[in-house]
């Protein structure tokens, strides 16, 4: 038997039922990964389409966050006379979207299975990454059953607790390769918040002091102002300095408000614009003296 990664769809079987959208995932007939025979879905289905399965928009396979759209709370059953079948829950920012697609698209799955040398599905195998996605070109033929679908939905079978086969597209060689895309990434953020530290020493430098005496500036006030301003204990403690050189109050605490909202931006634009490997969070260690848990404390 050929282990391999499946990719197999069915068209207009989208149609809202209250908050979720029931759908036909898979029909028996032939498709380009093979022929689907209903002992096959009936058997392998509910297994291999788990409780909490994921579901993206296409089969990129870097099945990144940004692209998942819904999940399948309950997984799949297979109904005699239909197929396998499945309710996709949406996730809100996702539901204008899907209700607007939903007539000119389809459901794929995106399963493990294996295939015998005449090109029959002999198994759909569990695997944490199968899901039944959204797609733009539904390519299974299936054996021309009626669309139907059901008000209610079964819980699909536990995994039977055989190991997870790794897809064909996420060979060692594609994960160290993104690992090493990612970690520089991590390295040009960490450049970026260097640079941002040493602007804010500029900043601090650069304020003209007043002529007004230290002395006669209530402290006390100033900080109150800070913290009406949202500024974090370090940039208040910054303002206070500022002004006991002879700084104005008002002035400092703009410095630095300007300044952290700088760096809360520039953060933000850098860490989405990276690529998350695999569902897992990276940061980076100590470097030039400055770390990521540092900079929580400049952004709080």
């Amino acid at each position: 038997m050929n282990a391999k990664l499946l990719r197999e769809s069915v068209s207009g079987t989208l149609d809202k039922k209250g908050k979720r959208w029931k759908g036909i995932l898979a029909v028996p007939g032939q498709g380009s990964s093979g022929y689907y025979s209903e002992e096959v879905l009936r058997e392998y289905g509910p297994r291999a389409l788990a409780p909490g399965a994921k579901a993206f928009v296409d089969h990129d396979p870097t099945r990144s966050v940004r692209d998942m759209i819904g999940v399948y709370p309950e997984g799949a059953y297979y109904e005699e006379g239909v197929g396998l079948v499945g309710e996709l829950e949406v996730f809100p920012h996702w539901e204008e979207f899907v209700a607007a697609v939903a007539p000119h698209t389809g459901l794929s799955i995106y399963m493990m299975g294996e295939s015998d040398d005449d090109g029959n599905v002999t198994a759909l195998i569990p695997d944490r990454q199968n899901g039944v996605d959204l797609v733009s070109y539904p390519g299974l033929e299936g054996s021309g059953i009626i669309e139907k679908l059901y008000e209610s939905a079964r819980a699909a079978s536990s995994d039977d607790g055989a190991a997870p086969a790794v897809p064909e597209t996420h060979s060692k060689e594609n994960h160290d390769m993104d690992i090493e895309v990612l970690a520089g990434k991590v390295d040009a953020l960490q450049e970026s918040i260097n640079s941002l530290i040493a602007s804010h020493t500029a900043l601090a430098e650069s304020l003209k002091p007043v002529e007004v005496p230290a002395e006669e500036t209530d402290l006390a006030a100033v900080v109150e102002a800070a913290v009406e301003a949202g500024l974090p204990k370090e940039s208040r403690d910054v303002v206070v300095e500022s002004v006991k050189a002879g700084a104005a109050p008002e002035a400092a605490i703009a410095a630095q408000k300007a300044l952290v909202e700088s760096i809360r931006k520039s953060v933000e634009a850098t860490v989405e614009a990276a690529d998350v490997v695999t569902g897992r969070v990276v940061e980076s260690g100590q470097q030039g003296g400055f770390s990521l848990a540092e900079l929580g404390k400049v952004v709080r």
